[in-house]
């Protein structure tokens, strides 16, 4: 992946408007074909596998092909030591949050938790495991290791993380809540940097199991 600095930045904008695109499209169309045929299942679930659970799928599979570039699995040795690190910090950053957040009022939450029988496991995989591991492929995979090639990592960790934030705004509010998802985007990278992106995957998914049954 040879990139210049004009190019990395297209490539990732071009990245992200594919998600954006993507989620639309099966928000829009594909939504509406999986309760026709699928009738018992919860809108919510419909409305995963259709969107959330495709959308950066899509995305990733066209910056694959756009930059022939594949992120590497490495479980580092020094990953655990980050991954306790990780939890750690993101746990302060959600401890905070409480302090200006209604966390009763998380968008989603009451729904994901009233999700019936048989569908209440694969929404709870695709909520807390699946779009995680996706999540982070994309941001930290493609769109930091895109942008540090020529912006450097410093400006790379910061917009790559406000990338992270705009669908988590327009697919929930924009509010000041937006400022922790950022602030934790930005532990997922430096974890990502140090360690790789398992332990950012492990971090991030202990982040949404934390931010959904906290109470």
């Amino acid at each position: 992946m040879d990139l210049t600095k004009s190019k990395s930045l297209i490539v990732v904008m071009e990245g992200l408007g594919i998600l954006l695109a993507a989620h639309a499209m099966g928000g829009y169309y594909l939504a509406p074909r999986l309760a026709e045929v699928f009738f018992k299942m919860p809108l919510l679930t419909i409305a995963m596998l259709s969107s959330s659970a495709i959308s950066p799928l899509i995305a990733l599979v066209y910056l694959a092909l756009r930059t022939r570039f594949l992120p590497i699995f490495i479980v580092k040795r020094e990953g655990f030591l980050y991954l306790f690190g990780g939890l750690i910090s993101a746990w302060m950053v959600i401890f905070f949050s409480t302090l200006f957040l209604d966390m009763k009022n998380i968008p989603l939450k009451e729904e994901v938790l009233r999700t019936p029988h048989p569908y209440l496991y694969p929404t709870l995989f695709l909520l807390l495991l699946w779009g995680p591991l996706l999540e982070e492929i994309l941001n930290r995979g493609y769109f930091f290791e895109i942008l540090s090639q020529n912006w450097g990592r410093t400006k790379a960790v910061l917009f790559s993380s406000v990338l992270f934030v705009i669908p988590h705004g327009l697919w929930g509010y924009f509010d000041r809540s937006l400022i922790f998802i950022y602030l934790n985007s930005i532990i997922f990278t430096l974890i990502y940097m140090r360690g790789g992106l398992i332990p950012s995957t492990l971090v991030h998914a202990f982040v949404n199991s934390y931010m959904l049954y906290f109470d």
